[in-house]
């Protein structure tokens, strides 16, 4: 003997999530945007230096081993933070390094919330020999009764930094 068992479209639906659930996070994290591009020249090691993912990463995975700076196998001591939403990492060098040279970002070991292992990445950018510790970048404004207009930065052919500017007492251009 048979039963014919009528189920309705609600109670269907709720026998399917019951045992369902959402699947597990298996997707490894990527890398989507890093600053400053890949082979950028001439940065300056106080400007941003970050990497973005694809989705957000367990901030108890970052640490001084697993996010690093280096000139050859030469570690920069540096900081390494994510922002609020976990998907920007942030390197802050805190030592400046012999330069000029070719600086690498080296990621390893990195997991997303859900233990997903970012592949290994590594990136560089040269940094000239001009930076010093502690030198913040220009500001122009020389004399506070002066005013300053066309302020250019530029790097000559061996990549020194060369200033120039306009300055006006109000009256006549110097």
């Amino acid at each position: 003997m048979r039963k014919l068992v009528l189920l309705s479209v609600p109670m269907l639906f709720g026998l399917m999530a019951c045992g369902a659930g959402t699947p597990p996070d298996t997707t490894a994290p990527v890398v989507v945007s890093q600053v400053p591009a890949a082979s950028a020249t001439n940065v300056y090691l106080a400007d941003e230096i970050s990497v973005t993912f694809s989705e957000p990463m367990a901030a108890s995975s970052v640490n001084a081993t697993n996010a690093q700076l280096k000139i050859g196998s030469a570690v920069i001591p540096s900081t390494a933070t994510l922002d609020a939403s976990g998907t920007k990492l942030v390197l802050i060098p805190t030592g400046l390094p012999a330069l000029p040279g070719t600086v690498s970002v080296s990621l390893t070991g990195l997991t997303d919330k859900a233990g997903n292992v970012l592949g290994l990445f590594n990136s560089s950018f040269a940094a000239p020999d001009w930076q010093q510790p502690g030198i913040q970048p220009l500001d122009i404004n020389l004399a506070k009764d002066a005013q300053t207009s066309s302020r250019s930065l530029a790097l000559d052919s061996s990549g020194k930094p060369v200033v120039a500017w306009a300055e006006t007492d109000g009256t006549s251009y110097n």
